[in-house]
Order: structure tokens, then sequence, then C-alpha cells
């Protein structure tokens, strides 16, 4: 009975390994934000993270690659995100928490567009100003 438990608890254990390897202790500095401004050179649109990879100056005016980390790709779907918006080339803003390790890594938690449009993490797209403007006037 005792090697039945006892190979019952390692089973247990080995199911539940996977999960603690995903959701393990956090990387991410969520008491900082870093705010970036760049090229989007492509976009990982998959699950289970979604990756916006950038083409970055630093201060010195060197270009840095930089990986931002995002949600889902079915639940970036889900509240209204699409690979179109994310063109190579596109200019964008993301602030979001730095990772620990990787220095040029962050969580995204905001992305502002060139044309004003933005959009947070958990969020729906939000407008530029003038398309507010014009799609209330419509």
């Amino acid at each position: 009975m005792r090697a039945l438990r006892s190979l019952l608890l390692l089973f247990a254990g080995c199911a539940a390994l996977p999960g603690l390897a995903h959701h393990g202790i956090s990387n991410w500095d969520l008491n900082k934000d870093v705010t970036v401004t760049g090229k989007i050179t492509r976009i990982d649109f998959i699950s289970p993270h979604a990756w916006l990879h950038l083409s970055v100056k630093n201060a010195a005016g060197k270009t840095e690659d930089w990986s931002c980390e995002m949600r889902s790709a079915h639940s970036l779907r889900r509240s209204g995100w699409t690979v179109e918006m994310f063109k190579a080339g596109t200019t964008v803003e993301v602030t979001g928490s730095p990772e620990r390790f990787k220095p040029r890594q962050c969580y995204l938690s905001t992305i502002r567009f060139a044309d004003g449009a933005s959009m947070d993490r958990y969020g729906q797209r939000q407008l530029p100003a003038a398309e507010k403007a014009r799609v209330a006037v419509a």
C-alpha cells in the first residue's frame, strides 16, 4: 500500500511539472516600466505568448534588437488585435515591464502607433483622436 501511495504521489508531481515550468517565478520586473520607440521587424503571432520584435535606436544612436512578450495570439485576436496591424517597418512606441536578466526584452503593457492608435495589453484598440471624431460624426 505504501508503494502505491508513493507511486501516486510521484505521478501527481510529474503531472504538475508542465504547469510549473510555464508559470514559474516571473522574470519580469513588474515594479518598473521601460518605454522604447522603434520599427517593427517582425511579429510572432503565436501561442502561448506572441512576441513583437523591434529595431530600436539607443541613446548613442546605435540600433538594438528588442523583443516584447504579449498575450497569446488567441487572446489578442479576441481583443481585436490582428497580424496586419504589425507590418514590418511600422514605427511604434512600446511601454512594458523590463526582463530582469535580458536587457532588451519587455512584457508589453501598452503600444502606441504613429497614427495615435493605441492598445493596452488586456484591452481593445483605441482609435486616434482624428478617427474617433470622424466615427462620432458618422
